[in-house]
């Protein structure tokens, strides 16, 4: 038993070996990313996972979408989905912007969902608005709103939301 306990020791060790020596001062910090604007944006959906919520009590799904076009491509906005919540109200929210979401990917007003991953690599339209800052917590952005691509509002300039 001993044995294998210094096996898995130096595989850890092993997968932490980096492939050159980094040098942290030939480099700068991140400083991290600000929120992109208030607006109407071409996205995909490139990961997904349903996860406990912090009380242990209800559990919802993570949905990180990439921008793929414009000054923001390749940025990333998320969204959780409160699918299994003792706030009925949240559970409720969370289902309808599912269904938004399901719409949005072409995939039809009565489709079945049983794996989010049918959602991932479809361009949608989502509108995305600042949360402003609260507390010990930064402005980030939420997403509001998902069209089918075709079917996605002309921006204007002046008002990015009508």
């Amino acid at each position: 038993m001993i044995f294998f306990k210094h096996i898995n020791a130096i595989k850890e060790k092993i997968m932490a070996m980096l492939p050159s020596v980094f040098n942290a001062s030939e480099h700068d910090a991140s400083s991290g990313f600000e929120s992109i604007p208030a607006g109407i944006y071409i996205a995909e959906i490139v990961k997904s996972k349903m996860k406990d919520t912090k009380d242990g009590t209800g559990k919802y799904l993570m949905l990180q979408f990439k921008i793929i076009e414009g000054d923001f491509s390749k940025r990333f906005v998320f969204i959780n989905l409160n699918l299994v919540n003792k706030s009925a109200e949240a559970v409720q929210i969370a289902k309808s912007n599912l269904k938004s979401i399901v719409v949005a990917c072409g995939l039809g007003d009565d489709y079945e969902l049983e794996d989010s991953v049918d959602l991932h690599n479809t361009a949608m339209g989502i509108k995305v608005e600042i949360k402003p800052a609260s507390g010990k917590w930064p402005a980030s952005n939420e997403i509001k709103r998902f069209y089918k691509e075709e079917d996605m509002p002309e921006q204007d300039a002046d008002n990015p939301f009508e």
